[in-house]
């Protein structure tokens, strides 16, 4: 096969996986096409926010709070009959499955990337191969985010100095779920016990980083170089300090 043949291939290749799936740059959601992503947008990034009537869970999409009772408020689990995982909706559980079970990988065509969703690897082309960022407007500000979320967060607390302030004691953050997640911690004493050890997390998402990491062997490896994370915000700071991605 000539270069060229091979460059329309991987190029092919590539835009079949970029078609899959359209990503939500506000969120972790992901359309099966271009109505179904404007729709979300319309629904759950311009809508006014609901709140939960049994706790301070809040959002502004309506199937996010009835999937927060089902799982939260109501024990609503969907068990995988593989192992002990239990999954918060269907989607979840299939995507399980295929990852843990059944090894599905979606490779860059570009690198040695391999991802385990579509959507995830759609994301690594457009931010490693394509380069894009969301660039701080600011002057003299050099910041530049993965996405619109990010440079929101960035605004908001870097150049608005919006803070969210705890109502018992002094705490604050920059952010709603930072709050709600120090009362669980700090003043309601809630914390998430592994099943596999005596490890107990104050997060549901640091229990889950422990798992993937020691009772999985998960690694999460950098797309630039040789270097490879046990944990999300390690490979996060490692691609801040050693490849300059912020």
């Amino acid at each position: 096969m000539s270069p060229i043949d091979r460059g329309k291939k991987q190029a092919t290749k590539i835009s079949e996986i970029m078609d899959l799936e359209h990503p939500c740059d506000q969120c972790e959601y992901v359309g099966g096409n271009y109505t179904s992503l404007y729709q979300h947008k319309k629904r759950a990034h311009e809508n006014d926010p609901v709140t939960c009537d049994i706790c301070d869970f809040r959002t502004v999409d309506t199937s996010s709070l009835k999937r927060h009772r089902q799982t939260i408020h109501e024990g609503v689990k969907y068990p995988c009959d593989q192992c002990e995982h239990k999954a918060s909706d269907k989607g979840n559980l299939a995507r399980h499955k295929q990852t843990k079970h059944e090894n599905v990988k979606y490779p860059c065509d570009l690198c040695e990337y391999s991802a385990t969703r579509p959507s995830y690897l759609k994301r690594h082309i457009m931010i490693r191969h394509e380069g894009l960022r969301h660039p701080c407007e600011r002057d003299e500000c050099d910041f530049s985010g993965i996405s619109t979320a990010a440079l929101q967060d960035h605004m908001r607390s870097v150049h608005e100095g919006t803070r969210y302030n705890c109502e018992q004691c002094d705490f604050s953050a920059v952010t709603k779920s930072g709050v709600r997640q120090h009362i669980k911690r700090v003043h309601e004493g809630v914390t998430y016990p592994c099943d596999k050890c005596d490890y107990e997390a104050t997060q549901a998402s640091s229990l889950k980083i422990h798992k993937e990491n020691k009772h999985e062997g998960r690694r999460y490896p950098c797309d630039d170089c040789d270097y490879c994370a046990t944990e999300p915000s390690s490979l996060k700071r490692h691609m801040k300090t050693k490849h300059g991605v912020i």
